[in-house]
């Protein structure tokens, strides 16, 4: 009884004195993506992804992309690879993880980044799934939300005539 008392002093003196920090995170699906490139340079489908931080911190964000081929019975990671593209339009650098076919960044707080991926060589077709997850960390909240996403396949026919685009809805459009 002694001991448990002791514990809930010491916990209790860390509250008070904001020497606790938490980390918050989330996770939701992304229900489909696809890059492609015709022999035509500018014949092209191209995957964005907009990812806005609804939190008071920094957050950091992982998008996994897995592809369509999945012979061995569990997810084929996608590759990030020179064929193709992956690009973060916040501003801040990222990190692709060929291994894990991840890409990691950083958004600040109440700000929005676009992630895109596309192919750079002719004739690719690849599409597939996958998820996004961000964590937060320093912060002396909890917040249960730190992210909403939305994203967008985006087709572009080489003479102009055609371009469309397909909604991607990730989580139900609601934050994670």
């Amino acid at each position: 009884m002694k001991k448990l008392i002791i514990s809930m002093a010491v916990v209790v003196s860390m509250v008070l004195t904001g020497s606790i920090v938490f980390a918050s995170q989330g996770k939701a699906f992304i229900p489909s993506w696809r890059v492609y490139r015709d022999t035509n340079p500018n014949t092209h489908y191209a995957t964005h992804i907009w990812l806005s931080n609804i939190s008071d911190s920094i957050i950091t964000v992982t998008i996994t992309l897995y592809s369509k081929d999945n012979t061995s019975g569990s997810p084929t990671v996608f590759s990030v690879d020179s064929a193709m593209n992956c690009t973060n339009y916040s501003g801040s650098s990222y990190t692709e993880n060929p291994t894990t076919g991840s890409v990691e960044f950083e958004i600040d707080p109440y700000e929005t980044s676009r992630f895109t991926i596309y192919s750079a060589s002719e004739y690719s077709d690849t599409f597939g799934y996958g998820f996004v997850e961000w964590e937060e960390k320093g912060s002396n909240n909890l917040p249960t939300l730190g992210l909403v996403a939305q994203g967008y396949l985006q087709y572009h026919h080489f003479d102009d005539t055609r371009s469309y685009a397909y909604d991607i809805t990730i989580n139900g459009g609601n934050p994670f």
